[in-house]
C-alpha cells in the first residue's frame, strides 16, 4: 500500500509542473496532455479536416464563368467609340484612299510616255560618213624590193547633229509636249486631283531636260521612273562599229586582211542621270572625228591588187568573216 501512494504522488505532481509549449498550455499554466486520434470523436476529427481556400489568379487555360468573374473582378468602363469619332476615323480611311487613287492614277499616265522617250533612244542610230586615205612609201633604197615598206592610213568621220542621228528625234520632242500637258494638271484647278494630292506628287517629281542648239525644254516626271533612264545608261548603247584593214585580193577569195582596226563609233547624244535629282538628254552638234593607223607590208604584197578600206556598221563587227593573215607589227 505505501508504494502505491507514493507512485500516485509521483504522477500527481508531474501533471501539475509548467510546461513551455505555447500551443500546448492552458492560460493557467497547465499543461494539456495531446491524445491520439483513436479517441478523438468523429465530430472532433471532421472540424480538423477544415480548410481555409484564398482565392487567387486563375491560371492561363482557366474560364471563369460570369457569376464567378463577378466574384472577383469590379469593373468601371467609359465608351471610347462615340459616333462622332467613329465616322471621322471613317471618313479620314475614305480620304487617305481617295487620295491614294488620284496620286497613282496620275502617276501612271507617265508610264507609256517614258517608255515611248526610252525606245526613242535605244534605237539603232544613223551612220555617219566616213573618208579613208592611205599611203605607201617604198624603202628608200633601191635595191630593197621586199621591204618593209611602211603604210599610213587617215580616216576622217563625219557626225551630223542628233536630230539627224537619232531616228525619231521629232516624236522625242512630242512626248516632251504631252508630258508638259501632264504637269500642268498640277498647277490649274483640276477636280480630278485633290490639293493635297497634287502636294504630294510635287514632292516626288524629278527635272527630264532635253538641250539642243542652246535651248533647254525641261519637264516634271515622277522619281520612279529614274530607272528606265538608268537601264539605258548601264547599258551598252549601240551606236555602230568602224573597221578600217588593208586587204589585198587572192585567188579564189574576195580579199585578205593583212591587219585591221576596230573602234565604236561615239554615240548619237549625251545622256546624265543623276539620282533622285535630275535626268538630261543632250544633242550633239555635227563634228568631224580623225584617226590615223600606220603598219609595214612586204614588197610582195604590194601587187596583188593592195588597198585599205573603212567600213561603218549599225551594230557589231564586220559581217564577213575576213580571211587573216599572221599578225604583223
Amino acid at each position: 500500500m505505501y508504494w502505491k501512494s507514493l507512485c500516485f504522488l509521483l504522477v500527481t505532481s508531474c501533471a501539475t509542473l509548467p510546461y513551455t509549449d505555447e500551443q500546448n498550455t492552458r492560460s493557467d499554466g497547465f499543461l494539456v496532455l495531446p491524445q491520439s486520434n483513436s479517441r478523438m470523436t468523429p465530430q472532433r476529427q471532421r472540424k480538423r479536416k477544415q480548410i481555409t481556400v484564398v482565392p487567387s489568379a486563375p491560371s492561363e487555360n482557366y474560364t471563369r464563368t460570369p457569376q464567378q468573374a463577378a466574384e472577383f473582378e469590379r469593373q468601371c468602363k467609359d465608351d471610347l467609340a462615340s459616333v462622332s469619332n467613329c465616322k471621322e476615323v471613317r471618313s479620314r480611311l475614305a480620304l487617305r484612299t481617295r487620295l491614294k487613287n488620284q496620286i497613282e492614277r496620275h502617276r501612271n499616265a507617265y508610264g507609256p510616255l517614258i517608255r515611248s522617250l526610252v525606245v526613242v533612244l535605244q534605237k539603232p542610230l544613223r551612220l555617219p560618213e566616213a573618208s579613208i586615205q592611205s599611203d605607201l612609201i617604198l624603202d628608200s633604197n633601191p635595191l630593197n624590193a621586199d621591204g618593209p615598206h611602211p603604210v599610213s592610213l587617215q580616216v576622217s568621220v563625219r557626225y551630223p547633229r542628233t536630230s539627224q542621228r537619232v531616228a525619231d528625234w521629232e516624236g522625242l520632242r512630242d512626248t516632251l509636249t504631252k508630258i508638259a500637258a501632264l504637269n500642268s494638271q498640277l498647277m490649274a484647278a483640276n477636280r480630278n486631283l485633290d490639293r493635297r494630292a497634287k502636294q504630294i506628287i510635287k514632292a516626288s517629281m524629278i527635272d527630264l531636260s532635253v538641250r539642243e542648239s542652246g535651248l533647254t525644254q525641261t519637264v516634271k516626271i515622277p522619281v520612279q521612273y529614274q530607272e528606265d533612264f538608268e537601264r539605258v545608261t548601264n547599258s551598252t548603247l549601240d551606236s555602230g562599229t568602224m573597221a578600217v584593214a588593208v586587204v589585198k585580193s587572192k585567188r579564189l577569195l574576195r580579199y585578205v586582211v593583212l591587219k585591221e582596226w576596230i573602234r565604236r563609233l561615239e554615240p548619237g547624244f549625251g545622256l546624265a542621270v543623276n539620282p533622285q535629282s535630275s535626268v538630261t538628254i543632250s544633242s550633239l552638234d555635227e563634228r568631224i572625228k580623225r584617226y590615223s593607223y600606220d603598219m609595214v607590208i612586204a614588197g610582195s604584197e604590194i601587187c596583188e591588187s593592195l588597198r585599205s578600206e573603212v567600213r561603218l556598221l549599225p551594230t557589231g563587227l564586220p559581217r564577213r568573216e575576213w580571211m587573216r593573215t599572221a599578225n604583223r607589227p
